[in-house]
C-alpha cells in the first residue's frame, strides 16, 4: 500500500527521498513502539501471575504504557506532518483522501 499511496500522489524525486526516510522513521518509532510494549505487558503479566496484589505496580505500568502510545502517536503525527509539508495542494487533498480511508490512521490525523 505504501508504494501505491506514492505512485498515486504523483511523487516528485525529491519528495520520493522524503518519502522514503520518513518511512523509514516510522518504521524505527513502530519497532521502538512495539518493543516497549513488549516489555512493559511482560511486566504487567508478571504482577497478574503474581500471588501479591500488586495492584499499585499495576496501574502504574498501564500508565506507562498509556504514556508510550501517546508519545509515539504524537512522533508518528510529526513524522506525518512533516510528508504532508512537502507535498502541494492537489497531493495534499488526494493524501488525505486515500488515508481517510484507514481508521486508525485518520483517527491519529484527527488527533
Amino acid at each position: 500500500m505504501i508504494n501505491a499511496v506514492a505512485e498515486e500522489l504523483d511523487l516528485t524525486e525529491k519528495q520520493r527521498e522524503l518519502f522514503r526516510r520518513l518511512r523509514a522513521r516510522a518504521v524505527t518509532l513502530r519497532k521502538g513502539y512495539v518493543h516497549t510494549m513488549e516489555i512493559l505487558g511482560g511486566q504487567l503479566r508478571a504482577t497478574l501471575d503474581s500471588n501479591s496484589t500488586g495492584g499499585g505496580r499495576r496501574h502504574e505500568i498501564i500508565r506507562e504504557m498509556s504514556s508510550v502510545r501517546e508519545k509515539y502517536q504524537q512522533e508518528l503525527i510529526a513524522v506525518i506532518v512533516e510528508f504532508l509539508d512537502c507535498l502541494d495542494s492537489k497531493q495534499k487533498e488526494k493524501f488525505l483522501e486515500i488515508t481517510g480511508k484507514n481508521k486508525v490512521l485518520s483517527r491519529l490525523l484527527a488527533g
